[in-house]
């Protein structure tokens, strides 16, 4: 049975776990995003020149505007749980050695160096993130 969102605080919905929704927080980097700079759609089926994804199953997009803000959406398309690592070109996109990265729905907030790092995914759950040359503040409903 799964569980009904209508009676969950929505504010406490902060999780990618398999037996909660993915709420409202994965669509808020579209509105912190800067969509008034030139930006770019690097969609997973041609953006292996500036992303590379060490997992089988996991495919990525990421939108990017002239400030360097990304809107990175990731997918694990497989039903086991698994981790991926990814290294972003950062010369090919122009961005600097150190971004700062906020997942939209937990919060968490860390740093990227030399375009490397590493997500958990649960099965067929995304992780959706904001990530920029600059602190990605916790954004409020």
């Amino acid at each position: 049975m799964y569980p009904n969102h209508a009676s969950q605080p929505r504010l406490q919905r902060n999780s990618y776990e398999p037996d909660e929704g993915i709420d409202w927080r994965m669509w808020v980097p579209l509105q912190w995003f800067d969509w008034s700079r030139d930006h770019a759609w690097y969609g997973y089926w041609d953006n292996a020149s500036v992303l590379a994804v060490q997992g089988a199953d996991v495919k990525a997009s990421f939108r990017m505007n002239d400030r360097g803000q990304m809107y990175f959406y990731a997918m694990n398309l497989a039903d086991e749980a698994c981790q991926a690592d990814f290294a972003l070109d950062l010369a090919a996109l122009g961005l600097p050695v150190k971004l700062y990265a906020r997942d939209a729905v937990t919060h968490e907030a860390f740093e990227i160096t030399d375009g490397r790092f590493a997500l958990e995914f649960h099965g067929w759950r995304p992780r959706v993130l904001m990530i920029a040359p600059e602190p990605v503040p916790q954004m409020k409903p």
